[in-house]
């Protein structure tokens, strides 16, 4: 597994690529270096930085060939990037387009949903990598993926959330928003917070994994870059990291993981 996989945003939606940003960004192993809404740009960036995957989005409201042109761009670039494409909608179109080398995966954005580091990964790492609506859609095209596609589903919610914890997961985990701004947003005070926090940690396994009750390959089996970055922590039990107040290093390393709990997607 790669580390710090260096990324390109090509996404004309200002909104999609911040959130996109935001989840490659709070993801230790992904390094957002460019981000654009501009198709003109892409050239130039690409000749003066490394990148090691290119997320292209598909669908532009007012121009239905922009991927076609930004691909044509990038046709002289000496070491040319995976592309890895997104869409909103299945297009077998786009699918049938979808055979040079330079493709590893088309992914449904809401379908990827918060996983989408995930799917990065695993094409860096060589895979190529679909969501279910695509995989359905090349078996009724016909359309023969290069190799045996990974297929990510990101939609499934962890078993057991209220929705409440739901909320605040995805705000306080997701998000990072600060426990005491999220108090605030939420009208309930601190306390509340973090024990509705603690809940959620409970719920996605973090307790179990810091204790050392449950093995973390568990959840991780296959990614053994997730495994070595936790090593240190994982090797010791954290009887204080179960209190309101866990502070320094072990927090930091508590909030990353629970990142990577609550964004694992189903893989198959």
């Amino acid at each position: 597994m790669k580390r710090d996989i260096r990324v390109m945003l090509v996404e004309n939606d200002p909104y999609a690529r911040d959130l996109m940003g935001l989840l490659l960004r709070r993801d230790w192993r992904t390094m957002v270096v460019a981000e654009t809404g501009d198709m003109t740009a892409v050239p130039g960036l690409l000749a003066k930085m490394r990148v090691d995957v290119l997320l292209l989005n598909t669908e532009h409201p007012t121009d239905p060939h922009w991927a076609g042109r930004i691909i044509e761009a990038i046709k002289e670039i000496k070491k040319p990037p995976l592309i890895v494409v997104t869409g909103t909608h299945p297009n077998p179109v786009t699918l049938q387009s979808l055979k040079a080398p330079v493709y590893t995966g088309y992914l449904l954005k809401g379908e990827i949903a918060y996983s989408l580091a995930w799917a990065v990964t695993l094409a860096a790492e060589g895979n190529w990598v679909v969501t279910p609506t695509i995989e359905a859609l090349a078996a009724t095209t016909g359309f023969a993926f290069p190799r045996q596609p990974v297929i990510l589903d990101g939609k499934a919610s962890v078993t057991g959330f209220t929705p409440r914890e739901a909320e605040i997961a995805r705000l306080a985990i997701l998000f990072n928003l600060p426990r005491r701004d999220l108090a605030d947003e939420l009208t309930k005070s601190p306390a509340t917070i973090f024990e509705t926090v603690s809940q959620v940690y409970e719920k996605l396994g973090l307790w179990d994994i810091l204790d050392g009750e449950v093995d973390p390959t568990v959840y991780f089996s296959g990614h053994d870059l997730v495994l070595q970055h936790f090593k240190e922590s994982l090797t010791d039990i954290w009887p204080e990291a179960k209190g309101l107040e866990a502070k320094g290093r072990k927090g930091h390393d508590k909030d990353t993981l629970a990142f990577h709990l609550l964004t694992i997607p189903e893989i198959r």
